[in-house]
């Protein structure tokens, strides 16, 4: 059963209720959210598992914030929901704490440039109903406030392009303070006065806001107005989730073109490489006959009977190394239709197995071998030497870290579609080579 607290309530009431605030699309979006006391976390935090989007909150923390503040941490979870976030501190090798800190800068950014700064702005109120606030989770030791972009920022909202601007930040404070002598209990901020002495080491590298970022986060102070909870379902179900969500509203015509810009500010836009993939493949489908029994001989030889164009057919070559474990799914997708022949040669640094996948059920079945290293030359040259294969267009389905591909003998198309990076080619004759690199 979902639980609740009354500022909670009052702050999705408002955000339906009040024409004046335009943030109803985001008060519509609270309705599909579970919310439930937790308290082993000291704030709050969002995350998506099987039964639907989750805010967990500790009701002590929740008391302790005025209903302005409750109603912008409710926008704040919101935007991390809506930017998938839950996910991209877990990927690519990104240091958890310092993506945490970028993507809440980033958040209250965008909260007040694109809605509390144009609020005030259009409906002549004075920020109405939201508010910035530095909110105490430990009385004791730490004050957690509301993380905003450095004024010597001068970079894009982009996650990625902020993040790597903080670690070239936090590696030049972190070598300053390496090198610094001087007493960092007297809270030292170099080029000052101490008593009759001054200190002699250089001025610190970054702002001062950044110095107390930085400090709170070696001390193991991580939290700041809200927590980054994990999310272990796969990518494809968990956004399907909240797409689903967006599209709801969408379609009972709660998306303004405002609000859908504020979405799309730092939505990365995706290549859409279906049509790409879809062309490419369709051009190197060749027929596949097959010996018939009721098709007549044209030559009208005695006792032979002809051939019928039994279906269309591909060969495939499929990159097996360790380096491609768990795409080999997602690339099969790509080629398998109903009515398709695919011939299908497994290599990682040699061949592993051929075999001709006829349908749904061959395809499910089918085992991968290899897990090796990557040499596909080999499946190339396999190919051109045998008398069925080599009358075939090939699909190459690879993640680009491959040995040079040698296409001598080879005189059909090739598609190449690969993850990662673009395959090097040699002995190649004419246009007849393409190739697609899915970037995401």
């Amino acid at each position: 059963m979902a639980e609740n607290h009354q500022k909670i309530i009052n702050s999705v009431d408002v955000m339906i209720s009040d024409a004046m605030l335009g943030l109803q699309y985001y008060g519509e979006f609270c309705q599909f959210i579970n919310f439930k006391k937790y308290h082993s976390i000291k704030t709050c935090g969002v995350t998506v598992d099987i039964h639907g989007m989750r805010f967990y909150f500790n009701e002590e923390f929740i008391d302790t914030l005025t209903q302005e503040e409750m109603n912008f941490v409710m926008l704040h979870e919101i935007f991390h929901l809506l930017w998938d976030h839950q996910a991209r501190t877990r990927r690519c090798g990104y240091d958890h704490e310092l993506s945490n800190v970028v993507q809440d800068m980033i958040i209250n950014d965008v909260i007040k440039t694109d809605i509390i700064d144009k609020m005030s702005h259009q409906n002549k109120i004075n920020k109405r109903n939201l508010s910035f606030a530095e909110m105490p989770i430990d009385r004791e030791t730490n004050k957690v406030w509301v993380l905003h972009k450095p004024e010597e920022y001068k970079g894009t909202l982009s996650f990625e392009e902020m993040y790597e601007w903080i670690i070239i930040e936090k590696q030049r404070y972190d070598e300053w303070k390496a090198n610094c002598q001087c007493d960092k209990s007297l809270e030292c901020k170099c080029n000052r006065m101490h008593g009759k002495e001054p200190c002699s080491c250089p001025d610190c590298p970054v702002s001062d806001y950044l110095r107390k970022i930085f400090d709170q986060l070696e001390l193991g102070i991580c939290e700041f107005l809200d927590c980054h909870l994990p999310c272990d379902l796969p990518a494809e179900y968990r956004k399907s989730i909240i797409e689903n969500v967006k599209n709801a509203l969408k379609n009972r015509g709660l998306l303004t073109g405002d609000i859908q810009a504020t979405i799309d500010k730092i939505t990365k836009s995706k290549k859409d490489y279906i049509k790409d993939i879809k062309i490419g493949i369709n051009e190197l489908f060749g027929n596949f006959k097959q010996k018939s029994m009721t098709k007549r001989n044209r030559r009208s030889i005695p006792g032979v009977k002809g051939k019928r164009k039994e279906s269309y057919a591909l060969a495939v070559l499929l990159d097996t190394s360790g380096s491609m474990e768990g795409y080999w799914e997602k690339a099969l997708s790509y080629v398998f239709q109903n009515g398709i022949f695919i011939r299908l040669i497994q290599v990682d640094t040699e061949i592993k197995n051929y075999a001709i996948i006829k349908n749904k059920n061959d395809l499910k079945k089918m085992r991968i071998y290899g897990m090796g290293g990557t040499t596909l030359t080999h499946g190339i040259q396999y190919l051109t030497k045998d008398k069925d294969l080599k009358k075939l267009n090939l699909l190459i389905l690879t993640d680009g870290a491959t040995d040079i591909l040698d296409f001598q003998g080879f005189n059909n198309k090739c598609l190449i579609i690969s993850n990662s990076e673009k395959c090097k080619v040699t002995n190649v004759r004419g246009n007849k080579i393409r190739q697609i690199v899915i970037k995401d």
